[in-house]
């Protein structure tokens, strides 16, 4: 497992409201510290606010740089461990860990049960959830004998409208309610993947707001001819994954978790196992989009995300892996343009070896990521806002945010984040000197663009072999390349089969040299649910720039990879 560098954050995404400027938001972890706390952050109209705890305990919004300086607070919270357990300076100022929880189980079922939305307004300093039902508004909130409750009438301290008593607790979810056939639940649904009988148990499991056992909600999915549950017992206070009866039985056991508020939270016994709250964690938009031919030259496309992202700092891995046609293609550089929160520039152009027109069977695997959606592992971009001049390589040193108990496996993407159309050269990306600590990032012109190129960035993602990054059943490896000339392929197949075909990243990686290496292009054939073909070849032709005589390349290239998908 990783060791973070100071402290895990405790949530990925902290909700904030009532804040000047239209700072309102949902702030992400950075993957930073301040103040042995974490960083967030929320990228609003090009104006990047920061939510972090200063040196004198307490929690602050601020549009300039991370620090104790008082200039660009807008601002002030808590002296808190979180940045929700207390009120803020200004009334109408709020954060809050989830926008909005599942209640179930409370009298006047029919119009009480269902989803309530955090709306931004406060009462003690606490985030007031609101829902709709039988042409009343139900509210959810904190009066000030630090008691939750559940009221038709106005939000006050008033007993009137009155129909349930909460726990004196932080938030509404933790700890039981008065009434003992009622919960309330940060989420709707939880995603679980690793656990034992994985085609089985991976996927969403969902809180239908009237399945309670135990004051806790029961979260099930069916599956075949199963029912799988997941819920608390009484005689430990543990969550479990069951499929038979949710009963205080130990048959139909299949994992066991932790005495929490919720499943998500604490270990598990099976290491392997996440179990991930939907409505916290940022869980990432994967796909595959289809170029179809081009003719020559670079070729760019528009990839539309299915659900817009809550935020613009999105990042993206993209890797070219033929799902699509069998056979051996041209050797093709990627790259990314303008990512935000709705969509993406991908681009592709063949090497000078070839042609420059491509067939139609090009296809690109894509994963679209904030930057808290990392499970395990770490995320980052290297910006070069000089760019380079000249011909050769590129090579930069790019530090992790934590230490890592292995060289860890490394994704890395090409990407113009703010260069929209702006008719970017093609470039290579590869890895050297992979540590546990930082790694050696290098990029190279292809032989028929210029020689000097504008502000570029690097997209990575660092995770340790066998660790998932993602939500999903996931796979990784690091292989050895033998010494080749001109294109050479290698085989792999999954340790088991998926049931779609998953999207596969490959990095071209020297961890073990940092010699300075020659541009090497990477692509994937024939990838389907049992495996995948990769093909490596130097970037250009024998005697051009990139590229040894022959387009020889030694044995110390290692090619980093990793699968992201359903079994």
């Amino acid at each position: 497992m990783t060791t973070p560098a100071l402290a895990n954050a405790p949530t990925d995404v902290v909700h904030i409201s009532g804040m000047a400027y239209g700072a309102d938001g949902a702030y992400v972890h950075t993957g930073d510290f301040y103040s042995d706390m974490p960083v967030y952050t929320l990228d609003h109209n090009g104006t990047i606010w920061s939510l972090y705890q200063r040196n004198n305990g307490r929690w602050y919004v601020d549009f300039n740089e991370v620090s104790d300086d008082y200039d660009g607070t807008i601002a002030i919270g808590p002296a808190a461990d979180l940045p929700w357990l207390a009120a803020w300076d200004q009334a109408d100022d709020v954060a809050s860990p989830v926008d909005s929880v599942v209640l179930g189980g409370a009298p006047y079922t029919s119009q009480t049960t269902g989803v309530y939305t955090f709306t931004g307004a406060t009462h003690n300093g606490k985030p007031v959830f609101e829902h709709q039902g039988g042409g009343r508004t139900w509210s959810l909130y904190q009066r000030s004998n630090g008691r939750w409750c559940l009221d038709f009438n106005d939000v006050s301290d008033d007993h009137d409208g009155t129909v349930a008593l909460g726990p004196l607790a932080d938030m509404p979810y933790e700890g039981v309610w008065d009434n003992a056939n009622m919960a309330v639940s940060s989420t709707a649904a939880i995603e679980i993947s690793g656990a034992p009988y994985t085609s089985l148990t991976t996927g969403t499991y969902t809180f239908d707001g009237q399945t309670i056992y135990n004051n806790a909600p029961v979260f099930q999915r069916q599956s075949g001819n199963y029912t799988l549950s997941v819920y608390k017992r009484s005689g430990t206070g543990r969550w479990y994954l069951d499929f038979d009866d949710v009963d205080e039985q130990w048959a139909g056991t299949i994992g066991v978790g932790a005495i929490e508020d919720a499943p998500t939270r604490g270990e598990w016994d099976n290491a392997n196992m996440l179990v991930v709250d939907s409505a916290t964690t940022l869980l990432p938009q994967r796909g595959r989009y289809d170029f179809g031919t081009f003719a020559g030259g670079s070729d760019c496309r528009e990839i539309e995300f299915a659900v817009p992202f809550d935020g613009d700092d999105v990042r993206m891995q993209v890797s070219i892996d033929h799902a699509n046609g069998p056979g051996v293609h041209d050797a093709a550089t990627l790259w990314v343009e303008a990512v935000d929160r709705y969509g993406a520039r991908v681009c592709a152009r063949e090497t000078s070896n070839f042609d420059l027109a491509h067939d139609a069977n090009l296809s690109v695997s894509y994963l679209a990521y904030r930057r808290g959606a990392v499970i395990d592992g770490d995320t980052g971009r290297f910006e070069d806002t000089d760019g380079f001049t000249g011909t050769g390589n590129h090579c930069n040193t790019v530090s992790f945010h934590q230490t890592f108990a292995v060289p860890p496996i490394v994704q890395a993407t090409i990407t113009h984040p703010n260069n929209y159309g702006a008719d970017n050269d093609a470039m290579s990306v590869w890895l050297e000197e992979v540590g546990t600590s930082d790694f050696k990032v290098c990029v190279r012109e292809t032989s028929d663009m210029s020689a000097d190129h504008g502000a570029y960035a690097i997209d990575w993602l660092a995770h340790e072999p066998g660790a998932w990054p993602f939500y999903g059943a996931d796979e990784s490896g690091v292989d050895d390349v033998p010494a080749f000339e001109g294109t050479t392929c290698f085989d792999y197949l999954f340790d088991a089969t998926y049931t779609d075909v998953p999207q596969v990243f490959v990095t071209a990686d020297h961890r073990d040299d940092g010699a300075n290496h020659d541009a090497v292009t990477v692509w994937l054939e024939a990838l389907d649910t049992v495996g995948f073909t990769a093909c490596v070849r130097e970037l250009a032709s024998a005697g051009n720039p990139g590229s040894n005589a022959g387009g020889a390349h030694n044995d110390q290239l290692q090619l980093a990879w990793t699968a992201v998908g359903n079994r």
